[in-house]
């Protein structure tokens, strides 16, 4: 699950900006999928392959698989020295970082992967979640090449400066991504909980859209989370980048927070006025973690029974609507915190009734 950072001053609002020179807007493809968190829980292929399965059976066209996050990076990666072949493969047939601990998919593994999902017409969506949450990267960097890992520079909480240095470093990242993802037209850049001041935010709006210009070029869409947005700055976004949209305020304990970050956060509404395509990932409806101290099973029966009774595609917030025609699909996403005492198949076993419980909303 998504979390704020509360230290933060407002002065350092943790917001994404962009910038937009095009006035072309992303074609509004309905997509309903899964976003399913890799980084933080492994699937052994065969898990993968039910949720594909599960997708496609109730008509969605998409698996979103956030690959990165401070805990861990999941796909083997030359950059980062984290190679297939010097690493142990579990009987499961993950592969297991001797130095991390950590377990990821080879590219060959995730190349196959995709090929049994295009059989079945379902993208595999990367998330390569930066600049923000790097903390299993950076830490890979370090090791693999210290001397350019020091050239990126970076806060206590894992965000890298957004300068050429670092464009240069993730664009390097994307091209590995899409060798091993070579028919995905789509890669979730992050984007989330960003922290930065007045003076840095002309820096983020460039960084993001060189990102998203780079990958255009590669005949890929970008997506971006929603929350480091502000209204100031909508107009300097690339219409081009879909947005992810997960909370209008990532609901702070203090009032006066809240209404401060509604004030100066776009709702789903307004993104979807200034160009975007916007996707439901309503936090309070269609995220799953298994942090909660109750049963995971009444936790998420009484989830199936809320989605049925007060979701809809248009509840965008815990209490708000739009329009469903301008907003253009939905995902369930099971995050990887708390789950490591369950098994790959009890988290599937747990949760193969959601995604079905979605769409049937949605038809």
């Amino acid at each position: 699950m998504k979390k704020w950072l509360f230290g933060l001053s407002i002065c350092m609002l943790i917001g994404l900006t962009g910038c937009g020179e095009q006035n072309v807007a992303q074609a509004q493809e309905q997509k309903y999928g899964m976003n399913l968190d890799l980084a933080r829980r492994p699937y052994t292929i065969d898990v993968l392959k039910k949720y594909i399965d599960d997708v496609k059976k109730s008509g969605g066209n998409y698996v979103h698989l956030h690959l990165t996050d401070d805990e861990n990076y999941a796909l083997e990666s030359r950059l980062l020295g984290q190679p297939a072949k010097k690493s142990w493969q579990q009987k499961d047939g993950l592969y297991r970082n001797p130095l991390t601990k950590q377990t990821f998919l080879s590219m060959k593994q995730m190349r196959s992967l995709e090929a049994y999902a295009a059989k079945k017409k379902i993208e595999l969506i990367p998330e390569i979640d930066t600049p923000s949450h790097m903390g299993a990267i950076l830490k890979l960097y370090e090791k693999a090449n210290l001397k350019a890992a020091k050239k990126l520079v970076r806060d206590e909480w894992n965000q890298i400066a957004p300068n050429q240095s670092s464009i240069r470093f993730v664009q390097a990242l994307y091209r590995e991504v899409l060798q091993a993802l070579p028919k995905t037209k789509t890669m979730h850049i992050g984007g989330d909980e960003i922290a930065y001041d007045e003076e840095d935010h002309v820096k983020y709006i460039h960084y993001f859209n060189q990102m998203n210009r780079y990958l255009q070029k590669k005949h890929v869409r970008t997506w971006i989370w929603n929350d480091s947005l502000l209204k100031a700055d909508l107009k300097k976004l690339d219409q081009t980048i879909a947005i992810t949209f997960w909370s209008w305020t990532g609901e702070p304990e203090s009032t006066t927070e809240k209404k401060y970050r509604e004030k100066v956060r776009p709702s789903a509404p307004q993104l979807i006025k200034a160009g975007h395509t916007v996707y439901n990932y309503n936090d309070y409806y269609l995220y799953v973690d298994f942090t909660s101290k109750g049963s995971i099973r009444s936790d998420l029966q009484y989830m199936k029974r809320d989605i049925k009774k007060n979701w809809t595609l248009g509840r965008w917030n815990s209490s708000h609507q739009q329009t469903t025609s301008k907003i253009s699909g939905a995902a369930i996403s099971i995050w990887g915190e708390g789950s490591k005492k369950y098994t790959a198949d009890q988290v599937y076993n747990y949760t193969k009734e959601l995604f079905p419980t979605m769409m049937k909303k949605v038809k």
